[in-house]
């Protein structure tokens, strides 16, 4: 799932998940583009990881 894709689902900023990604709290890969070719970097989150973040603040 991508950046945005999560922010959406938790209701939350994207740069809330931006910061999770920097702190370590939610695991991602991210992906380059190479040069010349069009488009951003981005952040990919897997289902599993998402579960694994969120599981720990159920109750």
């Amino acid at each position: 799932m991508k950046l945005k894709e999560i922010a959406e689902r938790l209701v939350v900023s994207k740069k809330t998940v931006y910061e999770w990604l920097r702190s370590g709290l939610i695991k991602g890969t991210l992906t380059k583009r190479p040069k010349g070719v069009g488009g951003h970097d981005y952040w990919d989150i897997s289902e599993e990881e998402l579960k694994r973040y969120l599981k720990q603040y159920e109750n």
